[in-house]
């Protein structure tokens, strides 16, 4: 039996236990902006009071809603909007009367459960606050953010991120490119939902991976109100993602008219330089916020307004790593080539180390109206433009011209009504809109006759690569992505059931148009120094003599190269009906079990492939029209004791599926658009010919087009992407288990454990290559087929173990407010691919493995076996009333994985040029690498140079990972960078002046590196984190490998690979000043 399997059997036994003595929980309804109270009367001796009228109050806004308790004593008031305070009592005239319990604060998407004691009519009220009487239904597996939690984080990004940080479940990493990366209980960052005030904003299409819709977070942390987190919520509400989901709802106005202006900043002068003992040049580099925040009544007690507009401003470094630690590649090489550029070309391809200027602007709009008692509604208008700009290949010396910016532009809108028709029925009705804009723009490069130039990749002869002019990727780049949203849901509260039935309805409409390589890739060569063999040209003779190594040219197919012809064009629905039962049987135990249905609405054709069809034997037109999937769910929550609380749950979550996989059938479905073509001059005439004529005409954009879209066209060998006939929708199930106890003076102690297992997680294989041969460790070696198809299906493997355990406490003492918590979580998990890229080949190929058309599981490329945090947050008014605060945030993780590989520069086993051949800067190729028992291998050849294998030999005995897999092929994932350390700082100091009052802030981020250098350094292998420590061809006589080394190597055991990339910035401290007006 498998561990999971086992775990699993061991987690239904204990469910089916709890099932039959009917210990159950309520969890939270799904991807609200509101919350819930429960308010439970009873008399003296505890028996249930129906027919009991109740009056709730949001003292900020005066609003009152009076309801009536049923025959259970129950009364449900939903729809209240989210903290408060709150007040909950019997109205005067009643036949009894009961505590006014009062400072109720309402958490988002929970249920606040109030008891009142009923007493005589004739006795006096008597007041009790909510922190002694209420209590708070548990929500699954997950996390609240209050305010207050929010403001003591120290932050110097500002965004709800740096909240999510501190909590040890979610893994917010800056090592990355297009970072942070946000991943929930060690899932894929693509596979979360983000919710804003209801409208979803994570990023669908799946380009992102912050869990935004946008490169930086759409939403100032100043605008929200509160955020919840969720990994395994069982309410059938929630829907669309496999990973978990962030809720967040913003600020409303109040009765008071309130507001803040607001200024942060920091420069290169408050930011280290150095870490570890390595100088990281970070140079110029500046950062300026600023906004406002403003809301109050427009009708006193009836309708309000919230504004908040912010705007960033950066100067920040363009170059991800330092030219020093670029493999094969010196700043001379940069130099002599840039000088080719300007003298030969005539255009400047820009420097390799520079500054950029980026900016943001965020605004939000809120109105919220008190309707009647009854009947509340809600309006948001949110819109978030900015810029940033990306070097996605640290491990090449990309020239400022080869950099891009993304120039996003996100409008959202939100409506929402919330109905009480009467005591025991309640509806809300939500519609949402969300589109994004999103143009990925080269920095590029301008001559006097041209407004741009086409890509161009020079390998030097150390094996490193140098790239400038408009990045191959950004030629023709443009996406719009528009959804719409239909909510639709009732609560019906019948004795102590509450059943919830609804129907959502998202509909999605994308415009896709990528053409890569329109204007065409030259790759040359720095060429052999004819004075000194072996050595590089130091002229770059073939450069300057435009002697070109092949060009990479693709386009759309038709024969003007019409865009339009290319473009992705497509709609999706996805239609949801639920129906939840919640049950509560007594104030102790509560139960929720509901079915979740989504139907997907796909309808627009793919253009059909007559030549893939004739391969496979099935169409390339297969979407998603017509799919579905069927979710079941249940949930539980027990008051065991006073003291000890018990939850858990089964259900299945699916669907959220980035559109990008759909999106890449529609373009890449091998009529419509060339993604690449490989020409070079060893094909002869008519081809070399024209790559003369092109190369003689550079930097012309246009040379490509005019020169070479003569040998593009619908050709059946190109590449295809396609949607198997069985692939589904993904999901997968997870189980949960968890306990929750009040230890002594209110020290909580929590534990919970996750499992899950993939019922249709993501696979891809290719379709036409064949085994020709058998390599000398045993894995296959294929043909190789002009293109390949790549075909998305799925896969049942895959599971995960998530522990987690924390200790909090908060209490008020002669020396201050104190908020602790430190939690600690414990992951384990496996995949069979990680879908850690875009397009189809590359998601096939960036994984490493033995044989790409048979994969096998391995360490989830997401996983982070250890993290740990510790936050607190102190205050206390030091000199009068002036509020001094001291926030403490400490974040610390084991390494994240990587796998050595064999570099692929000589295509050994075969395959496609892209896939296979580490065709991309960041890819040396998906090989795992065979690791040798010593020098005298048998499986190495002797024409591996012997100082060179000697030295790998003593790289590999330093390398634990690897020495345990000598004589065998290395595990993928099997191997960890440094663990990462990080303490952040945030002091807050308040200054009341009249009725007003100013906030001073200073946020440190890595104090640690403040301390000592050496300390809070932050590094990874590039994904998809693939490490070369040698490139491998085949002796076809003996059938040995053949080692050489990479472009890192320098005659030194410790120069085999190169060291991880560091996040230059992540890895030094950072101080922010700051300075808020409250009035």
């Amino acid at each position: 039996m498998t561990r999971i399997s086992y775990l699993k059997s061991q987690f239904v036994f204990i469910a089916l236990v709890a099932l039959a003595t009917i210990v159950f929980s309520t969890q939270a309804h799904a991807q609200a902006t509101t919350s819930s109270m429960r308010i439970e009367v009873a008399d003296e001796s505890g028996s249930r009071i129906g027919d009991l009228p109740v009056e709730v109050t949001h003292l900020p806004t005066g609003r009152l809603v009076t309801t009536v308790t049923n025959a259970s004593g129950i009364a449900n008031v939903r729809g209240l909007a989210v903290g408060g305070p709150y007040e909950v009592k019997i109205p005067s005239g009643a036949a009894y009367s009961a505590e006014r319990v009062t400072d109720i604060i309402l958490k988002l998407d929970e249920t606040e459960v109030v008891p009142l004691t009923a007493r005589s009519a004739t006795l006096e009220e008597i007041v009790v606050t909510a922190e002694m009487v209420a209590e708070r239904q548990a929500v699954g597996v997950g996390r609240d953010f209050d305010r207050a939690k929010i403001d003591g984080t120290p932050s110097l990004a500002r965004d709800f991120v740096s909240t999510l940080a501190t909590e040890p479940k979610i893994l917010v990493d800056n090592s990355v490119a297009r970072g942070p990366a946000v991943s929930m209980a060690g899932a894929n960052f693509r596979f979360n939902s983000v919710t804003i005030d209801g409208v979803a904003q994570n990023d669908n299409f799946g380009l992102s991976k912050n869990a935004s819709a946008t490169q930086r977070t759409p939403i100032s942390i100043d605008a929200i109100e509160a955020i919840n987190v969720n990994i395994a919520p069982y309410d059938v509400t929630y829907g669309n993602f496999v990973g978990g989901n962030i809720n967040i709802v913003t600020k409303s106005g109040t009765n008071d008219f309130e507001g803040s202006v607001y200024y942060f900043s920091t420069d290169d002068s408050l930011t280290g330089d150095e870490s570890d003992g390595e100088k990281l040049q970070i140079g110029d580099f500046d950062e300026t916020y600023y906004g406002f925040t403003f809301g109050g009544p427009i009708i006193r007690d009836r309708l309000f307004f919230f504004a908040n507009y912010e705007k960033f401003e950066t100067t920040r470094p363009a170059n991800t790593q330092t030219i020093e630690n670029i493999a094969g590649v010196t700043q001379e090489d940069v130099d002599t080539v840039r000088s080719i550029f300007q003298t030969e070309y005539g255009f400047d391809p820009g420097p390799f180390a520079t500054s950029d200027d980026d900016e943001d602007e965020k605004i939000l709009l809120k109105l919220d109206w008190n309707i009647n008692d009854d009947h509340r509604a809600s309006l948001t208008y949110q819109s978030a433009e900015g810029d940033v700009l990306f070097d996605d290949f640290p491990e090449v010396a990309v020239l400022n011209s080869n950099r891009y910016n993304i120039n996003e532009k996100l409008t959202a809108f939100s409506a929402q009504l919330f109905s009480q028709w009467t005591n025991d029925f309640s509806t809300e009705i939500k519609i949402g809109t969300k589109d994004v804009e999103n143009r990925q723009i080269s920095v590029g490069a301008t001559t006097d006759q041209f407004d741009s130039v086409p890509d161009f990749a020079v390998n030097t002869f150390s094996g490193g690569l140098i790239a400038s002019g408009n990045d191959r990727f950004r030629h023709t780049n443009e996406l719009d992505n528009e959804s719409e949203l239909i909510r639709i849901k009732a609560d019906w509260q019948v004795g102590n059931h509450l059943l919830t039935a609804g129907f959502e309805r998202e509909e999605y409409t994308v415009r896709n148009l990528f053409l890569p390589f329109s204007k065409g890739q030259y790759v040359f060569s720095q060429g052999e120094d004819p004075l000194n063999p072996g050595q590089g040209d130091p002229l770059y003779g073939n450069l300057s003599n435009r002697v070109v190594d092949f060009v990479l040219y693709g386009n759309s197919n038709a024969p003007d190269a019409n865009p339009g012809f290319a473009e992705a064009n497509f709609s999706l629905a996805v239609n949801s009906l639920y129906i939840q039962d919640e049950w509560t049987p007594n104030s102790d135990l509560t139960v929720t079990f509901g079915l979740r249905f989504d139907e997907y609405d796909n309808s627009d054709p793919i253009p059909e492939n007559p030549a893939f069809l004739a391969r496979n034997g099935y169409s390339n037109t297969e979407n998603l029209d017509g799919k579905d999937l069927i979710l079941p769910r249940i949930g539980f929550n027990w008051n065991a004791t006073d003291r000890l609380t018990v939850r858990g749950g089964v259900g299945q979550f699916g669907g959220g599926s980035p559109l990008i996989i759909l999106s890449n059938s529609y373009s890449g479905n091998g009529v419509t658009r060339t993604f690449a073509s490989f020409l070079a001059p060893f094909f002869g005439p008519p081809v070399s010919d024209a790559i003369d004529a092109a190369v003689a005409r550079l930097p012309d954009p246009n040379a490509a087009f005019d020169e070479l879209h003569q040998f593009i066209g619908f050709n059946p060998d190109v590449d295809v992407d396609a949607l198997a006939p069985e692939y589904e929708i993904l999901s997968t199930w997870k189980y949960s288990l968890g306990a929750e106890y009040v230890l002594g003076d209110d020290w909580i102690i929590a534990a919970d454990i996750v499992l899950s297992e993939n019922e249709d997680a993501y696979n891809i294989f290719e379709g036409r290559r064949v085994q020709v041969g058998t390599a000398p460790d045993g894995r296959a070696i294929y043909d190789f087929p002009a293109g390949g198809d790549y075909i998305v299906t799925n896969t049942g493997e895959g599971s995960g173990t998530i522990i987690t355990a924390s200790l909090s406490k908060n209490w008020d003492t002669d020396y201050g407010y104190w908020d602790f918590d430190v939690g600690y979580t414990n992951q384990d998990v496996d995949e069979l691919r990680s879908y850690n890229r875009f397009v189809g080949f590359e998601t096939y190929a960036f994984d490493g493995q033995t044989d790409l058309n048979n994969p096998q599981v391995g360490a989830s490329k997401y996983e982070v076996e250890h993290r740990v945090t510790a936050n607190m947050i102190w205050s206390k008014e030091l000199f009068g009333d002036n509020i001094t605060t001291i926030g403490l945030a400490y974040a610390g993780r084991s390494g994240r994985h990587y796998s050595y590989v064999f570099g692929s520069d000589n295509a050994a086993f075969g395959g496609t040029f892209l896939a296979d051949f580490g065709s991309e800067g960041d890819n040396p190729g998906p090989m795992l690498m065979y690791v040798p028992t010593g020098t005298n291998d048998p499986l190495i050849s002797p024409a591996t140079d012997q100082a060179y294998l000697a030295d790998l030999d003593a790289y590999i005995s330093s390398e634990d990972c690897l020495n345990e897999a000598r004589g065998g092929i290395i595990g993928r994932n099997t191997c960890e960078t440094d663990w990462v350390n990080i303490f952040s700082v945030r002091l807050q100091q308040e200054i009341k002046v009249g009725r007003t009052a100013f906030d001073l802030f200073l946020d440190i981020e890595n104090f640690g590196n403040l301390i000592n250098s050496d300390w809070g350094r932050v590094d990874s292998y590039t994904a998809p984190s693939n490490v070369a420590p040698a490139v491998v061809a085949i002796d076809g006589l003996t059938n040995q490998y053949v080692l050489t080394p990479n472009a890192s190597y320098n005659g030194t055991p410790d120069t085999i690979v190169p060291r991880p990339a560091i996040a230059r910035i992540a890895s030094v401290y950072r101080l922010q000043f700051g300075v808020r007006w409250r009035f």
